[in-house]
């Protein structure tokens, strides 16, 4: 692994420990590590379409609130896969009070090198969890490699809409345990490169923005709780860095979208 993997590996381990998922959480609803929540889990329900014989991969699937809302809601079985293994474990937790512990199961490990068998599911699934990986090349081709023949691949993420200044490479992404955000563009290319068809894309920046206000009035909601709860420097440390998250939405430097495609048969 690079240093620009080892990095970004710390970076998450560190935003996403069980601190900062609990007061993440606080901000995009229980079982979310991202802005819309299950808000977002529906939206691109609608478009991915599963149903109850889907076998859905999570990749990215943080502490289980989209795998739990589908195997709920749909009936289908899912699988989540995450970096963080204090995310797999609340995850566990969260399916085994919802009952849906017999549909869902959560595995640790890496995006770019997964632990399944070729052709092991019919949807791959992402929640705005791809902007997180440093090699997207080799996400995508493991993607397609998990996938059957015929299945489909759904996901959302956060997404450079402007321009790469010094705020950009020194405040946001570090603060936002990213590598750097793909376009809409360059994910439509990665998708055609890794043998997709059939795609579908969705700019959603809008929402993405609206999403991150409402997050953003939840953390001054709960500056009592974290203060109470973490200490002062902690709070005064998440509101920097979804500061600076705001105002990149705000300036339109980033956004969001939703994708869907097809695997060939």
């Amino acid at each position: 692994m690079g240093d620009n993997q080892d990095s970004t590996s710390e970076l998450i381990n560190k935003n996403y420990s069980e601190v900062g998922a609990a007061i993440i959480q606080r901000l995009y609803g229980e079982g979310y590590l991202s802005p819309g929540g299950k808000h977002a889990t529906e939206r691109l329900a609608r478009l991915a379409a599963p149903t109850k014989d889907t076998r859905i991969l999570d990749v990215g699937c943080g502490v289980g609130g989209a795998a739990v809302w589908l195997a709920a809601e749909v009936g289908c079985s899912v699988t989540g896969l995450d970096l963080v293994l204090s995310n797999i474990e609340t995850a566990r937790a969260t399916a085994a009070s919802h009952g849906v512990d017999h549909l869902v199961r959560f595995e640790q490990g890496d995006a770019t090198a997964m632990p399944f068998a070729t052709h092991a599911f019919s949807m791959v699934w992402g929640q705005d969890a791809w902007c997180h990986v440093p090699d997207r090349d080799a996400l995508f081709a493991e993607c397609a490699r998990v996938l059957e023949p015929g299945g489909a691949i759904a996901f959302s993420d956060w997404l450079l809409t402007g321009e790469e200044d010094d705020f950009y490479r020194h405040r946001l992404l570090p603060a936002t345990a990213c590598p750097g955000y793909e376009t809409l563009t360059g994910y439509t290319t990665l998708l055609e490169r890794h043998g997709f068809v059939d795609i579908e894309t969705e700019d959603l920046s809008a929402d993405y923005a609206r999403h991150y206000v409402q997050a953003m009035e939840r953390l001054e909601d709960a500056r009592d709780w974290i203060t109470e709860t973490y200490g002062p420097r902690v709070f005064a440390i998440v509101l920097e860095r979804n500061g600076y998250a705001s105002t990149a939405f705000e300036n339109r430097q980033i956004g969001g979208g939703q994708f869907r495609a097809r695997k060939p048969q």
